[in-house]
């Protein structure tokens, strides 16, 4: 064949005329040249096949060589619909269609690590994986299980929802300065979590937001909060006379209501590890579930002294 013919045969045309050719000709090596091609043909989409896999396997694992489900809440309904534990869930997308997040509703996810959000939702926004309101206002929900010992809330954030931080392993979380609102369980089962400091600007923290901590063992009130303050440890508002929080993980075993106090809060002892005995005076109002989920015997002054 001359060069110019070459130039303009393709590759399909080449190999048809070199099989042709082979067929035609009486070399008693032509059958086996044709079974060697067919040979590299098969062993080329072999090798095809398995590219194609591999490259199918790599898009679906992450870089840690871990597969990652992502379970994707599209409507407001599905926040609703509260089940008793989500196992094995680590990612979570938030849609843009997604409108209101029930309280509680990460509450289940035991195993959830981050949380995403559309950017185009307008009422929701992650930071760096923490489901806050679109204005960064408020810190909605932190994931259960992300892998992180200690967590500051930025500043822009002033309030913590409700079951904000429930269940969460941080042992240290520092709320931001202008931090005012703490709500109600937002802080429950925070097993790990030793101490808590309130910043001064804080004027609400709702019953039961410190309920069953088993090692929290203080609430630091800053002395220039002009709404709670606090006596070794425990919380009161700034008057003293309720008592707001006593933590879950105080060591003591007795305890004496100061003076001051007339009035005990709800949830106020709730979840109380240590704490077996509690001296009142008869005149102090108890609020309703003050001592849920704890064994303490209350023993008010008048019994002690006809002892």
């Amino acid at each position: 064949i001359s060069p110019g013919i070459v130039n303009i045969i393709s590759n399909k045309d080449c190999k048809e005329w070199c099989i042709d050719a082979l067929q035609k000709s009486k070399c008693v090596c032509a059958p086996l040249c044709l079974g060697r091609n067919s040979m590299r043909k098969k062993r080329m989409r072999g090798i095809i096949i398995c590219i194609m896999a591999v490259m199918c396997i790599l898009g679906l694992i992450g870089c840690n060589g871990e597969t990652e489900d992502i379970f994707v809440v599209d409507t407001d309904e599905m926040t609703k619909q509260i089940h008793d534990r989500m196992e094995g869930v680590e990612r979570v997308k938030i849609t843009a269609d997604v409108t209101k997040i029930a309280e509680g509703y990460f509450s289940c996810f035991h195993d959830l690590k981050h949380i995403e959000v559309a950017e185009d939702n307008g009422n929701y926004q992650a930071i760096d994986g923490v489901l806050y309101t679109k204005d960064g206002s408020a810190l909605v929900a932190y994931p259960m299980a992300k892998d992180v010992s200690e967590y500051t809330i930025p500043d822009k954030c002033v309030a913590v929802y409700s079951y904000a931080f429930a269940g969460s392993k941080l042992e240290r979380i520092v709320l931001s300065d202008e931090m005012y609102e703490i709500g109600y369980y937002s802080f429950n089962n925070c097993d790990r979590l030793t101490s808590m400091n309130i910043p001064k600007n804080v004027y609400y923290i709702s019953a039961g937001a410190f309920t069953n901590c088993d090692n929290l063992e203080s609430l630091n009130v800053d002395e220039a909060n002009q709404y709670f303050a606090d006596i070794d440890g425990v919380l009161f508002n700034s008057q003293k006379d309720v008592l707001h929080t006593y933590p879950g993980g105080k060591k003591d075993s007795s305890y004496i209501l100061p003076d001051t106090c007339t009035t005990v809060g709800e949830y106020s002892f709730s979840g109380c590890l240590y704490l077996e005995e509690i001296i009142i005076t008869e005149d102090v109002n108890v609020l309703d579930n003050a001592f849920s989920e704890s064994h303490i015997e209350c023993v008010r002054s008048e019994d002690v002294i006809n002892e």
